[in-house]
């Protein structure tokens, strides 16, 4: 997290989720878009039994995901206006980012990272500990688990294979912090790898900071106050 960007403090805080977050528009398209408006028809037609809870939750997440990346983490933000200087606020994805399952995953947390990852910009690659049998992972089998999924790849491996890939990827996101086994994390610890293992959330402003890398840029362009063609700017 940039030190003294406006983000900054979240990684001391603790975050509780106690309803859905506040809607807002969502101007461009966007498959998963597509897929959350489908998913609510269907459960508009009593679709999902046994799952409504999650799915609602996921329809709820996609959609603030892609308000949150629309409005603030795809743009260049200023939040200072200075004159003759740029000050640049914007958020790069992090690169590849691990889904790890783990056997007490709720199917709103797979989900709803799966689609995080997605919509952030990031490469998605799915970890699954071999021989995990579970409601979630059965689900991601089905049609439905496979429109969110895509082409993306599901890694059947060991601890000690998503260990051994530390070096060639750029984060692992767990769904709560009591799953990350003893060896990874102290794997990770030896090479300053950050693993992400906050409770998922529903709203974007919160859950999309673990896929960004925020990045200040300043750029001086005034000239002994001179600021040149762009003068008009600041009248």
């Amino acid at each position: 997290m940039k030190a003294g960007g406006p983000k900054y403090v979240a990684q001391f805080m603790d975050f509780e989720e106690l309803g859905p977050p506040s809607g807002g528009s969502i101007q461009k398209p966007h498959p998963l878009l597509n897929l959350a408006r489908q998913w609510q028809l269907q459960l508009d037609e009593g679709g999902f039994q046994g799952i409504e809870a999650d799915i609602q939750h996921s329809i709820r997440a996609i959609k603030s995901y892609l308000h949150h990346v629309e409005h603030e983490f795809s743009r260049r933000l200023d939040y200072f206006r200075l004159r003759g200087q740029d000050n640049i606020l914007r958020y790069l994805p992090v690169g590849m980012v691990v889904v790890r399952l783990h056997v007490d995953d709720g199917l709103f947390e797979t989900l709803a990272r799966i689609a995080a990852v997605i919509i952030s910009g990031c490469k998605l690659q799915i970890s699954r500990p071999e021989k995990l049998d579970t409601r979630v992972t059965r689900f991601l089998y089905t049609k439905e688990g496979q429109r969110l999924i895509g082409r993306n790849p599901v890694v059947n491996e060991l601890d000690k294979g998503l260990i051994k890939s530390l070096p060639i990827i750029d984060r692992i996101r767990y769904a709560a912090p009591e799953r990350v086994p003893r060896d990874v994390q102290r794997a990770a610890a030896e090479i300053g790898f950050y693993i992400a293992r906050t409770p998922v959330m529903m709203d974007g402003r919160i859950e999309l900071l673990q896929y960004y890398r925020p990045q200040s840029i300043c750029n001086n362009f005034h000239r002994y106050g001179n600021l040149g063609e762009r003068a008009p700017e600041f009248e």
